[in-house]
Formats: structure tokens, C-alpha cells, sequence
């Protein structure tokens, strides 16, 4: 085979393998991109579903929040008038009427906010709802006792029409059921006190670690406007619930 035979073959073969190597890069290089493009998209996706989440959790725990400044505030004013008027605490919190909250907290509710180095408020989002709904059940249990005491006391009482205000003479065959009724609700009472004051300030701690780390995690996140911890009159009673900015 002549020399230029050679060369005609050995350019061929060369440019071939060349064309075939650019060939394979730029399928290569394709093929990475649309791989880095599909792994973006999934990132993207599973964040909006995990940022989603997060904005789901955070509206259970300030309906939480709302729903124990709401018993919080009931309180307040009922301690308020019954200071006011010189009554019992008991007379002055009537029975609660209305449809209790239930807030369930799933483990996808949570998962938004698991760490490998943990997020010390993760049980807290848990343990406010289940102490919710002891103090919902506190309170309806309450409410029931109350409204029996006002039918025992009903026959004995006489009300005044033009104030309200109302006498009751209750028979001695009724005095032991009547104290041992009213020995319930004070104690009742007392507890509905202690445990709405205490959950409403870790609920409103609570409201802040999950706004900040939502904040801090995806930057554009709901901020809760938390109501004042503490009521300065019985106005407050008709403040509204946590408004989301």
C-alpha cells in the first residue's frame, strides 16, 4: 500500500475517533447536565413539600396557641369580676360553650424539623398539643359540673329580673351535695389555671423557635404575632386570635 494510501487511512481513522470521542463528550456532557437538572428539580420539590409542611405545623401549633390564650383570657376575666363583685371564682366562670379543638400532630408534622443534632423543640410541638387537649378536657369536664350545680341550685334560686343578681337559699337535705360539688369546681379551677398560664407561655416560646427556624431554613416563612403573655384588663378577653404576617 503506497505511503498517501496510509495517510488517507490513518486521517480517516483519526478523524472518525475524534468525531466519535467529541461525539461521546457532548453526549456525556448532555447527559450530566439533564442528570443535574433532574436532581435540582426533585431538591426543589422536596423542599416546597418540606417548607409545606413546616407551614402546616406552625399553623397547628398557633391554633394551639389561640385556643389556650382564648381559656387563658376566660380565666382572667372570670378572676377580674369575681374580684370585682366579691363572688367565688366558680360563680364568676360560667360554663364553656362551643366545639373543642382537636390538634393532632403526626410524625410528618415533625419531620421538617428532625436534625441529626436534634431540635430541642420537637417534643415541644408534641407535648403542647397533648397538654391542649387535657386542658380542652379540663375545661368541658368543668363546664359539666358547673352546669349540674346551676340545675341543683336552680329550684332554690331567685333572680332578680331588672339586675340579674340572684339568691339562693339552699335546703339543708342539699347543703353536702352542694359543697361537694363546689369543692370540685375550685379545684378544677385551680388546675385549668395552672396549666393555662403555664402552656400558654411555652406555647408563645414555642411560636418563636418554630418562626425562626422556618425563617432561618427557607427563608421566606409565616412569622406569628403573638399575643401579650399577660392581660392588663378583662378587654382583653375579646382580643383575636394569632394573626400569620
Amino acid at each position: 500500500m503506497a505511503a498517501s494510501d496510509w495517510v488517507a487511512l490513518i486521517s480517516g481513522f483519526g478523524g472518525a475517533l475524534l468525531g466519535a470521542i467529541i461525539g461521546g463528550a457532548i453526549s456525556w456532557l448532555l447527559a450530566r447536565q439533564a442528570a443535574n437538572e433532574s436532581r435540582r428539580r426533585d431538591l426543589d420539590q422536596r423542599l416546597a413539600a418540606e417548607k409545606a409542611a413546616a407551614v402546616r405545623t406552625t399553623l397547628k401549633v398557633q391554633q394551639i396557641t389561640n385556643g389556650t390564650f382564648t381559656i387563658a383570657q376566660a380565666l382572667r376575666a372570670a378572676v377580674t369580676e369575681a374580684q370585682a363583685k366579691g363572688f367565688e371564682l366558680w360563680q364568676a366562670m360560667k360554663p364553656h360553650v362551643g366545639r373543642t379543638a382537636d390538634v393532632q400532630i403526626y410524625a410528618e408534622d415533625l419531620a421538617p424539623f428532625l436534625e441529626a443534632r436534634g431540635n430541642a423543640f420537637v417534643d415541644a410541638i408534641t407535648l403542647s398539643a397533648l397538654r391542649y387537649g387535657v386542658l380542652e378536657t379540663t375545661l368541658t369536664g368543668y363546664s359539666a359540673r358547673r352546669a349540674r350545680l346551676g340545675e341543683l341550685m336552680a329550684p332554690f334560686t331567685v333572680i332578680d329580673m331588672e339586675t340579674g343578681a340572684g339568691i339562693t337559699a339552699v335546703p339543708d337535705d342539699q347543703i353536702a351535695v352542694f359543697h361537694t360539688r363546689v369543692f370540685e369546681l375550685k379545684d378544677i379551677l385551680q388546675q385549668l389555671q395552672d396549666f393555662a398560664e403555664h402552656d400558654l407561655q411555652a406555647n408563645l416560646a414555642l411560636c418563636g423557635q418554630i418562626t425562626s427556624y422556618g425563617a432561618a431554613k427557607y427563608g421566606n416563612f409565616p412569622k406569628l404575632e403573638a399575643p401579650p403573655a399577660e392581660a392588663e384588663s378583662p378587654a382583653t378577653e375579646a382580643a383575636g386570635p394569632l394573626p400569620l404576617t
